[in-house]
Formats: C-alpha cells, structure tokens, sequence
C-alpha cells in the first residue's frame, strides 16, 4: 500500500514497515496510523479485549483509574456532574468509580455496551481511558464527543504517546497489540485541540489530556 494522506491533519504520511506490517507517518502532527489492511477483525478484536483483566478486583488497574479520576476530572468537574464514559470495556469499572464519587455516569462501547445512551443528551465531561488507540477514524469520532459537550464542556483522555524516535518505536510493546491501530504524540492532542476549538488544560508527556470545549466546532 502505498501512502496516504493523515486522518488527522491531511498532511502527506511517509510509510513505516514494520516486519510485516505497514504504518503511515505524519510529520506534521506526530499522528502514526496502521494500514487499514493489517486490522483484526471486529469479533477478534471483542476476543482480545476480554483478555484483559480489567475489573474491580484488579488493584494495579483501579489504581491507574483512580490516578486518573484524581488528575483529570476531579480538578475539572463538579459532584453531580453529567460524565459519559466512551469505551466503558467489558466491564466498566471507571464508571463505577465515579458513581461512588456522585456524578451521574452513562457508559457507550462499541462491543460492550453499544446501546447510544447519549442520544439526546449532552455532558460536562466525556472521560476515555486507553480507547483513542483503537479507533479506525479517531478525528470522527473527536468530532462526534465535542458535540456532545456542553460549552465549557471537557474531554479527558487517556492513551499512551509514542516514542519519537522510530527505532523505538519499532519495538515499543504498546505498539505491538494487534488491537492498537493508531498512536498520537503530545502535539497530535494539540492539534486536534486546534481544530476543535478546545482549551488545552492538562496535557502530560505520557498519555493524558484534558481539552475544554469554547463551543460546537465548525468542522
């Protein structure tokens, strides 16, 4: 396959292989995406999800979560707060973890809970802990959680940037997940902050962002 442009900024990618898989390269916006022809499918990727052990008894796993509630909602977002937890998992335990803080919580994942519980509604804060790297169109479906904010309205994200250097990143284990389609450097968030007319409030060189939203964007 030869390249193509960005699904984020448009720019031209350069072509990255990987053994035998292909990624595309942007050198605009940092963004790295798999070639479409190396996706699991829909049914082997529910497979993989399911081995994970992400459920309440996992202490190593509700800590990360609590880390992540304690830096990226709870400085943001009132008790009583509307959340909607996009990519909740098979068992969706962040949203447990905020109810018991009080906010009022609706989950949405594709394999687990496909039912749209946001229709028709909007948040003042969508959290989505380790999903943006699963996405095959992550710029649609940024632009479909902004239109769910309320203004003022904030995103927090949360998915692992990758190294710079491409050596690296070769053998970086995060990328090695078959389920892994898409990875984002810090100034991949910036920009899709830029498009989306969102206020960078907390942005970490790890894997955290939290963007606040001025308003429905206009792309």
């Amino acid at each position: 396959m030869g390249t193509i442009n960005c699904k984020i900024c448009s720019s031209s990618t350069e072509l990255l292989l990987i053994g035998d898989s292909e990624y595309h390269t942007c050198s605009n916006c940092g963004f790295i995406s798999l070639s479409e022809g190396f996706y699991p499918e829909f049914e082997d990727a529910r497979e993989r999800y399911l081995l994970h052990n992400n459920s309440i008894e996992n202490a190593g796993y509700v800590a990360m979560l609590e880390n992540f509630i304690s830096s990226c909602v709870e400085p943001f977002v009132a008790e009583g707060s509307r959340v909607l937890d996009f990519g909740s998992g098979p068992q969706p335990v962040l949203a447990e973890l905020m109810r018991r803080r009080g906010w009022d919580v609706d989950i949405y994942d594709i394999h687990f809970a496909p039912e749209r519980s946001y229709e028709n509604k909007s948040y003042d804060i969508i959290t989505s802990t380790e999903v943006f790297e699963h996405l095959v169109e992550p710029k649609d479906v940024m632009r479909k959680l902004v239109g769910l904010l309320n203004v003022g309205g904030m995103l927090a994200i949360m998915t692992s940037f990758h190294p710079k250097d491409p050596e690296i990143f070769r053998n970086w284990r995060y990328r090695m997940d078959s389920t892994h389609l898409c990875f984002f450097a810090r100034r991949t968030m910036v920009h899709m902050a830029q498009i989306f007319r969102l206020d960078v409030l907390l942005m970490d060189d790890k894997n955290l962002s939290v963007l606040k939203s001025q308003g429905n964007p206009k792309v």
